[in-house]
């Protein structure tokens, strides 16, 4: 790939030219992330995922010290047969990488003795190490926490003098961040401990059930590894809870779309018990839940929920429509959205023993029911179709479709709009709208 070739191509890194207003970029950037000549024979990519704008080159040391874990753990640490890890480059601000691979045959066989002892060591004792890693984590994290950004007075404190200290605080200013630096390279390096023989791992599985199962699908092998309890996602749990939350406590109406954080915030400090139940929750969630990024993490403008509360309080309106919602009025959304009549069949809809037995309970509390004065079991009925979101998903698929576990039919889709229960119209509420109450 000399670039002498007519044919369509991806350029070469020598090629790119340099973005207007920023010609000079590379004095910025330290030496080791510029594109070199021999460059242009590997093949690039532009690492879009984990760093989508262009990097402040103060804010480099979030790939370098990655990609230095990455390397360490792969190259010498468990010693990987096939890699050396990943390089990257910086050109116009924007991350590149490619991998470094190990290509003779005899060095691969070398490095997969080692590998596999080391690599079998840590699938034999998973849970246990996990554990230990765990703990060892933690360690950092609260390390991290306890580090101090010292402030910097016009004058030093007078015991600076007379306690013959002889160091200004600039000087822990740069000690403390040097400190948080190190701490930063420590958790990758544990990041990558596990993370690339889990990677590892699920490489091999997904290659055995494409040899053993050839007709297998991708999409088919994924979810054989699905389900796991992942901690990344768990700040949009403690979301969706606080959405619960809000509409146990009566305070859902305050979670509406543009709302504003510090209005919502003041208006629950004036709505009694509500309000201090939500607020209480919140600060159970806040800590440590919402100390995740606003972005992916590698920019320093880009801030915490705790220290910008408008990402997470942008999704909550969604979330709290969701637990008011019912399977009948969620249905009306995606009909009326779709143009079509969506008829679902009430043979399909089993309450279940609990419903039952509480409709049977609350019957004579109960009056009428949504679809007039019929059996218990219409009561039940009504609570399913119209109650608050007790269903996880609804989907529609082609006809004839064999339908992926843990779903079934409880309905057509038509010509017409609406929704429809036995092809009558739902003579009650279709459930909470929240945009009337």
């Amino acid at each position: 790939m000399d670039g002498t070739d007519d044919a369509a191509r991806f350029p070469l890194p020598s090629e790119i030219a340099d973005a207007p207003g920023a010609e000079d970029w590379r004095s910025m950037y330290p030496y080791f992330t510029r594109f070199q000549p021999e460059d242009d024979q590997r093949f690039w990519f532009y690492n879009s995922m984990h760093f989508p704008e262009p990097m402040p080159a103060f804010d480099t040391i979030t790939a370098e010290v990655p990609y230095s874990a990455i390397g360490a753990n792969t190259a010498r640490v468990f010693v990987f047969p096939t890699t050396l890890g990943i390089e990257h480059r910086i050109v116009n601000g924007r991350v590149y990488i490619t991998a470094i691979p190990v290509l003779d045959e005899a060095e691969i066989g070398r490095r997969a003795a080692i590998f596999g002892e080391r690599a079998s060591y840590y699938y034999e004792n998973w849970d246990s190490l996990y554990e230990g890693w765990k703990v060892r984590m933690r360690a950092l994290i609260d390390e991290i926490e306890s580090v101090t950004v010292p402030s910097l007075p016009e004058f030093e404190d007078a015991s600076v003098v007379f306690g013959s200290v002889g160091i200004a605080q600039n000087h822990y200013v740069r000690e403390n961040f040097h400190k948080c630096i190190d701490l930063f390279s420590k958790m990758w390096h544990h990041h990558t401990e596990m993370l690339m023989l889990g990677y590892g791992a699920y490489v091999v599985f997904f290659q055995f059930c494409k040899q053993a199962f050839p007709e297998i699908s991708d999409q088919a092998v994924a979810r054989m590894v699905a389900g796991i309890d992942v901690i990344m996602y768990r700040p949009d749990d403690e979301l969706r809870n606080l959405a619960r939350v809000a509409v146990e406590a009566g305070v859902d109406d305050l979670f509406t779309e543009g709302c504003s954080p510090s209005q919502v915030l003041a208006a629950l400090a004036d709505r009694g018990e509500g309000g201090k139940t939500w607020l209480a929750a919140l600060e159970q969630a806040r800590e440590p839940w919402f100390n995740v990024s606003t972005g992916d993490g590698f920019y320093h403008h880009h801030r915490s929920w705790s220290d910008d509360l408008t990402v997470p309080f942008a999704a909550l309106p969604r979330y709290v429509a969701q637990v008011r919602d019912g399977l009948l009025a969620d249905l009306g959304h995606v009909a009326s959205a779709s143009g079509v009549l969506i008829d679902l069949s009430s043979d399909r809809l089993s309450p279940g023993a609990g419903l039952e037995a509480a409709a049977h309970a609350l019957h004579p509390f109960l009056g009428r029911t949504e679809r007039g004065s019929g059996p218990r079991h219409a009561q039940a009925l009504a609570w399913v179709l119209t109650g608050g979101e007790d269903h996880a998903l609804a989907a529609t698929f082609p006809p004839g479709t064999a339908l992926p576990p843990r779903w079934d039919l409880i309905g057509t889709v038509r010509e017409g709009d609406g929704v429809t229960v036995d092809g009558q119209p739902w003579a009650g509420s279709a459930g909470w709208d929240h945009f009337r109450g």
